[in-house]
């Protein structure tokens, strides 16, 4: 059917925190929350990212954490997930 959740979770919190890491490494993201990266909401996960105000308002930022999200997602072939992105 399809993979144990208790499997593939822990990897999904890993991929985004590494993706976290690196863009904190380059001052774009103020803080990132490893423990609560992915908050289980029936059959859909959230993705939380916190990002430098003076960011929040750039396009290309935003669609690139977007794309970021899906690609990580699809390549763990969670079923039924869509990615939400918080900005904070």
């Amino acid at each position: 059917m399809f993979r144990n959740m208790d499997v593939v979770v822990p990897r999904l919190i890993a991929r985004m925190h590494d993706w976290c890491q690196h863009y904190w490494r380059y001052g774009m993201i103020v803080s990132y929350d490893n423990a609560q990266a992915l908050i289980k909401r029936g059959e859909s996960y959230r993705t939380i990212v916190r990002i430098k105000p003076d960011l929040r308002q750039d396009p290309r930022l935003w669609d690139r954490i977007q794309k970021e999200i899906n690609i990580v997602h699809a390549q763990l072939k969670i079923p039924n997930v869509r990615a939400y992105v918080s900005i904070w």
